[in-house]
């Protein structure tokens, strides 16, 4: 028994619909609960600082920027790296919502970084360390080649 044009037609409309359906809901799901690639720098006035985390992923309300380091953590993060992923949290607060937390992945382990109030100080002062020249001078002259510092630090 063959279709009428009418039938068919609808039939094609129903499918298509039915496809547009399905990838609008799946793409609505990976986008919120997976990653946010960041192309944009984010800025913050407040603390006038400019960044880009690696990656910014979605977890039920909260957002987690995550920093991505070619090295090895050797069981634990780095002072410095923490810091940067600090920054990364306020940046992404300001301009996405609410953090709860950031990730460090390093080659051989990932930590998981608290957005707290303690943490928020920590970075606040190492800014302020940073603009005052407080922070001392690093003993490994090559990372002044392309440290955006180098105006605070006078080196």
């Amino acid at each position: 028994m063959a279709l009428s044009t009418t039938a068919l037609t609808v039939l094609l409309a129903l499918s298509a619909l039915l496809l547009f359906l399905w990838w609008r809901i799946r793409r609505v799901t990976v986008s919120q609960d997976l990653l946010l690639r960041t192309g944009t720098p984010l800025v913050s006035r407040t603390a006038g600082i400019v960044g880009k985390p690696d990656e910014i992923r979605r977890s039920g309300g909260f957002y987690i920027p995550v920093e991505y380091k070619s090295g090895i953590s050797r069981g634990t993060p780095r002072e410095w790296d923490i810091a940067q992923l600090l920054a990364y949290c306020l940046l992404t607060e300001e301009n996405m919502g609410p953090v709860n937390g950031g990730e460090l992945a390093y080659s051989d382990a990932s930590f998981l970084i608290p957005w707290n109030g303690e943490n928020r100080r920590y970075l606040l002062s190492v800014l302020r360390n940073m603009r005052n020249g407080d922070g001392g001078l690093t003993a490994d002259v090559w990372k002044c080649r392309s440290c955006e510092f180098g105006s605070y630090c006078g080196r």
